[in-house]
């Protein structure tokens, strides 16, 4: 998976774009699949990345079951802050599918 830090600056590169979103929202679902609470020695987090990285076999990153689910009944120009969001988190689950595939 990337690093918290190539998430935020996949998000700035795209922002740079002028992407008609709420930036800050956008930049906030870029790394919020990250943002889970450690356990005292950092070796999980709550909640799991199964859970935030939509990996329903507990291994493969499922970012198409997010957008079907989260995104794809928006309409083109919604630029509500729900929807900066939603579009921030697939980013970061299409930039953790890229990742993987580059390492």
């Amino acid at each position: 998976m990337a690093t918290w830090i190539a998430h935020l600056r996949v998000a700035e590169k795209i922002l740079e774009k002028k992407l008609k979103v709420n930036d800050e929202c956008f930049t906030i679902g870029n790394i919020g699949p990250d943002s889970g609470v450690p356990n005292e020695d950092w070796s999980s987090f709550n909640p799991s990345r199964v859970i935030t990285h939509w990996m329903e076999d507990g291994k493969n990153i499922n970012a198409e079951g997010f957008y079907t689910k989260y995104l794809k009944d928006y309409e083109k120009n919604n630029l509500s802050n729900k929807f900066s969001f939603y579009l921030g988190y697939y980013v970061h689950l299409l930039t953790d599918i890229c990742w993987q595939k580059k390492l």
